[in-house]
């Protein structure tokens, strides 16, 4: 034998008003709710705390929401900040190694500097006993041919 439970219409989403709750009663259970029996009190009361807990849900989803907001842009600028640190340092340490480079350079400049200086030396040297022969050898030859 079938119930009147069991073939009872689906309750509707929301039930805003006590006329909806009246309607449904009626739908599933053929009986009148007066306006003073104590089930509207009972479904006015969890209105009430529903409606309560709604707002205070409302009210902690936008404080956690401020407060990831906030902690998301603390990370952001952690992050940001570390990251401008690695790069100053990594931007440090290559002007470092490039400055080392342009040192060594350097040296090594003036080392062949200080070489390219003695050598001229040594050619002015050389290409004065070199006239200094070319005059001997006219001399040597002007007297032998005279």
């Amino acid at each position: 034998m079938a119930s009147v439970l069991d073939e009872a219409p689906p309750p509707p989403l929301t039930m805003d008003s006590i006329e909806e709750l009246r309607t449904h009663l009626w739908k599933v259970h053929q009986v009148n709710v007066e306006d003073g029996d104590p089930v509207l009190m009972i479904y006015t009361i969890h209105k009430v705390v529903l409606d309560e807990h709604r707002r205070l849900i409302d009210q902690h989803n936008r404080t956690l929401s401020g407060i990831i907001q906030a902690q998301a842009e603390t990370f952001t600028t952690d992050v940001t900040s570390a990251i401008e640190d690695f790069k100053n340092e990594a931007l440090t340490d290559a002007v470092r190694e490039r400055l080392s480079a342009m040192q060594e350079a350097a040296r090594l400049a003036d080392t062949a500097q200080d070489r390219f200086r003695k050598m001229v030396k040594l050619i002015s040297i050389l290409t004065a006993l070199n006239l200094v022969a070319v005059v001997f050898t006219l001399g040597v030859l002007t007297v032998l041919t005279i």
